[in-house]
C-alpha cells in the first residue's frame, strides 16, 4: 500500500514540475495578447492574432496568411 502511495506522490510531483515549468516560460508582462499585422512576433512568446502568421524568417512580424 505504501508503494502505491509513493508512486502516486511521484506522479503528482512530476505533473506539478511540468505544469510550473510551462507556466514559468509564459510572458509575465501583463495580460496575454496576440500581435497584430506588422507588429513583431516570436512563436515562443508573442503569437499573431487570428488569420495572421509569424514571418519570423524575414521581417519577424505578423503578416496575413
Amino acid at each position: 500500500m505504501k508503494a502505491v502511495q509513493a508512486l502516486l506522490l511521484l506522479i503528482i510531483a512530476i505533473i506539478l514540475m511540468v505544469a510550473t515549468g510551462a507556466v514559468a516560460q509564459l510572458p509575465i508582462t501583463g495580460p496575454l495578447q496576440c500581435a497584430r499585422e506588422g507588429h513583431p512576433c516570436d512563436i515562443a512568446t508573442h503569437w499573431c492574432c487570428g488569420g495572421l502568421t509569424c514571418n519570423r524568417w524575414f521581417s519577424g512580424t505578423c503578416v496575413t496568411s
